[in-house]
């Protein structure tokens, strides 16, 4: 009873990511928490609160954190001193609360089972820009996390176009299979397509850390895409952990991004988001978390980017009405567009590198 009263308190303050953080708000949460639990028992738990604070207060023998500060407080970037790598700047507009989701789920998974796969579900219309989120959220974010104990460095990243959509559930599977190995290791010969045989692909020595992003047309949506993407989290990277073990020292990170056309139905959105959070609820070894939608910019996000950056980026008056001008009556802006007029920017002032023709 005492264990299982532990593990509930520690549950409670880690799902809250930022008590944790604060050895105050640590120690105020489990004494209230403690307080209440003692009433409902009727007897007194001091033990069990140090017991808690200990463990909570425990570095985590599994993660090594290299830098501990939050990624996101409002809609300023992880770190000011990460803006020097100029190419962040075009994608930090409007993404705090999609950080922040990907941050406290990304971190608390990393602590506690940092070696199994985590699935993350972006979705928006075609021109809302889910790679560079990715790329966002790489550069920001994962690469502050070491795994300790592996000796892998840094990390994999390819976007695998080929999401099968024709045929029945067998058969897409097969396809997926097929995709995800010809992407990452099309000069193997592996006589069976599954998790095993992916651990092994050539292109993933020496890294610890593989991002896969799978880019779905929510358009081509039918009654498999749901149970393909379950059997893809339950199955096949459930299949990396044997007997509450992984198969290998690697971190597996899988995007899938549900890409709506940009005239699609509100009806058809809520159709897919409904099956979506059925995907993230389903038990499974492997975690799933979804992120919120990504929307279009507001002028007031803008304005805020450009207060932040112009310490760091010399922006004139000319070149801050070029980026607010588009705004003009409310309207909103796809963060494609928003990303082109910043990298314009960077690129005229040789911050980034000329785009090759």
């Amino acid at each position: 009873m005492e264990q299982k009263i532990i593990e509930i308190i520690e549950k409670i303050i880690t799902v809250v990511g930022f008590i944790e953080q604060h050895p105050l708000l640590t120690m105020l949460t489990a004494s209230l928490i403690t307080g209440l639990l003692s009433l409902i028992f009727w007897k007194p738990l001091s033990s069990i609160f140090r017991k808690t604070l200990k463990k909570l207060k425990k570095v985590p023998s599994d993660i090594k954190i290299l830098k501990s500060s939050s990624p996101v407080n409002s809609d300023e970037p992880y770190n000011p001193e990460e803006l020097k790598n100029h190419r962040i700047i075009p994608k930090s507009c409007n993404r705090s609360d999609q950080l922040r989701e990907f941050y406290n789920f990304f971190r608390h998974q990393c602590i506690r089972s940092p070696f199994y796969p985590q699935f993350y579900i972006l979705y928006g219309s075609c021109d809302e820009n889910h790679i560079s989120f990715i790329e966002r959220v790489r550069d920001e974010i994962i690469n502050k996390y070491k795994i300790s104990g592996s000796e892998g460095v840094g990390y994999y990243y390819q976007c695998i176009d080929d999401w099968p959509f024709s045929g029945n559930l067998e058969a897409r599977c097969y396809a997926l299979k097929e995709s995800i190995i010809y992407f990452t290791d099309r000069n193997s010969d592996f006589p069976e397509y599954n998790i095993e045989n992916l651990c092994s692909c050539r292109s993933f020595e020496g890294y610890d850390r593989i991002l896969l992003a799978h880019n779905i047309d929510a358009e081509e949506w039918d009654k498999n895409s749901k149970k393909l993407i379950k059997w893809y989290k339950d199955q096949f990277f459930g299949e990396f952990i044997k007997e509450g073990k992984p198969l290998a020292e690697k971190q597996f990170l899988i995007f899938l991004n549900i890409i709506f056309d940009t005239r699609v139905s509100d009806s058809r959105i809520s159709k897919i988001e409904k099956e979506l959070k059925s995907v993230q609820g389903s038990v499974s070894e492997c975690k799933c978390k979804i992120i919120p939608k990504l929307e279009r910019i507001k002028e007031f996000h803008m304005r805020n980017l450009v207060n932040q950056i112009k310490g760091r980026i010399d922006i004139n008056s000319e070149e801050k009405n070029r980026l607010l001008k588009p705004f003009k009556n409310g309207r909103r802006i796809c963060m494609e567009s928003v990303e082109d007029m910043l990298e314009d920017i960077c690129r005229e002032k040789n911050l980034i590198k000329p785009r090759i023709p």
